[in-house]
């Protein structure tokens, strides 16, 4: 049924579904295609993470163990569909909810990344993740460092930062080839989303990849930068089930990298180390004080207190900072003197109750 002020698109999702959405009319024609694109990624993301955690596992294999943590492949079914999973188990519950987080804000940030949940698995509490198909890793002699897209990339190094994520060496990182480039997928972020400042020296990035980056950033990794919203950042954590210090400081990060985009740029070789060492500054203790404001950060302190919005039965978090102290309430009367209520002078009998008068008829 048409709708008044609406125009209906009909775009089909990664999977090939098609979905039915309405866009304003009057918008240029790019314009209501990329709104309409953008809904049908953010709802095949969401039907995604909704396979994962209704569908049954099964053919449950382990595929290899690292450190204590048990790497397991499966096939998760739900709805006649099957998706092939990999499932981690013996990781700490921290790790497992970074994780999630890591795959909502790659998504919110424009990076492809696996749809991720927490789950039971065989009776035991596991992170099942689907998995990657037709994928490389970073290192394989078919890959040409030269093609690996540059924007996403960099866009990956944005979301390293806002997570103090320390762990992007290439190991971490997949590609799979699509025409005459390879996009880059990444994985692993179990280290991202600490609820205290980095304390490393260095931020590891896939150099190897990287080290033909040279001058600035692409313009288009600037604008997708200035069009992150720090409350919708805010929300994404908190349903993902982030804390207010994981929230507050990547708050932080970000009004960081907004105000200083310049410093995520990839030098030439011979200052690849000072390039991991300035990314690692950039997340350190003492950063947000020495490079933000004080109302950047008391915005931030108030977004990760409250990342739903305001309650308009609650008061304002900004007014209840700077509102006076309520005043001091008077101090409480001193307690009645023990004795004889008639005669207040007359000693008390130690051991005994108070004596009292007898009154003479």
């Amino acid at each position: 049924m048409p709708r008044a002020g609406l125009e209906k698109k009909i775009i089909k999702d990664a999977r090939g579904v098609r979905r039915t959405y309405w866009v304003r009319k009057g918008l240029p024609q790019l314009k209501r295609l990329t709104q309409a694109k953008e809904k049908a990624r953010v709802d095949d993301h969401e039907a995604r993470e909704e396979h994962l955690e209704a569908g049954t596992v099964s053919n449950i294999r382990t595929t290899g163990v690292i450190s204590m943590n048990t790497t397991k492949r499966g096939v998760v079914t739900h709805e006649g569909k099957a998706v092939e999973a990999l499932i981690k188990t013996g990781q700490r519950a921290d790790a497992l909810n970074r994780e999630v987080m890591s795959s909502k804000v790659l998504h919110l940030f424009g990076v492809e990344s696996s749809p991720t949940v927490i789950r039971t698995v065989g009776g035991r509490i596991a992170l099942v993740q689907e998995w990657k198909l037709n994928t490389l890793p970073s290192d394989h002699d078919d890959v040409d460092p030269r093609k690996v897209d540059r924007h996403i990339l960099e866009k990956m190094r944005v979301f390293d930062v806002v997570a103090a994520n320390p762990d992007r060496h290439g190991g971490n990182l997949l590609l799979r080839k699509e025409g005459d480039k390879f996009i880059p997928l990444p994985i692993d972020h179990e280290m991202a989303f600490s609820a205290h400042p980095t304390t490393r020296q260095y931020l590891a990035q896939p150099v190897g990849l990287t080290q033909w980056h040279e001058g600035p950033l692409l313009p288009e990794t600037k604008k997708m930068i200035a069009a992150i919203r720090p409350e919708v950042l805010a929300k994404t954590l908190h349903k993902a089930g982030g804390n207010e210090d994981q929230i507050y400081l990547a708050l932080t990060r970000l009004a960081i990298v907004k105000k200083r985009p310049d410093d995520l740029a990839q030098g030439d070789m011979e200052t690849v180390s000072g390039f991991k060492q300035r990314l690692a500054d950039l997340c350190r203790a003492g950063a947000p004080e020495s490079i933000l404001t004080p109302a950047e950060i008391l915005e931030a302190r108030n977004l990760s207190q409250d990342p739903e919005g305001p309650n308009p039965r609650k008061k304002p978090l900004w007014l209840a900072r700077i509102s006076p102290p309520s005043p001091t309430p008077p101090p409480a009367p001193p307690p009645p003197p023990r004795g004889n209520t008639l005669n207040p002078n007359k000693p008390v009998k130690k051991g005994g109750r108070p004596s009292t008068l007898k009154r003479k008829l």
